[in-house]
């Protein structure tokens, strides 16, 4: 958890931050109460996460690209549920890209 939002300030632009902050406290906390198979599943899949922040951490001087995308199977093995936040957080990533794109403009642009 700690490491997830340590790796939100190092890596993620401030716009996207705040959200990416929300979303790791978020499931952190709706996963509390699971069993032990799926804490297992869950700790690895967020250390993973880490693992590609850090590397693009590591490597943020050759390219400004944050995340990476998911395989067809990838998002074919996320439940419905999975699916729909999915969903939800692409789409407040884009809202909030399109409002950081719209304040740097200029009035002449």
């Amino acid at each position: 958890y700690k490491r997830c939002l340590s790796l939100h300030k190092k890596v993620l632009p401030q716009n996207l931050r705040g959200l990416g902050d929300a979303y790791v406290k978020e499931e952190f906390r709706r996963h509390k109460r699971a069993n032990e198979a799926q804490v297992r599943v869950f700790v690895a899949e967020w250390s993973k996460y880490c693992d590609v922040l850090e590397d693009q951490r590591k490597a943020a001087a050759q390219s400004a690209r944050i995340g990476q995308n998911l395989t067809p199977e990838e998002f074919e093995s996320l439940s419905d549920e999975q699916k729909e936040q999915f969903e939800r957080l692409r789409l407040e990533s884009l809202e909030e890209k399109n409002r950081t794109t719209t304040t740097k403009k200029s009035p002449n642009q």
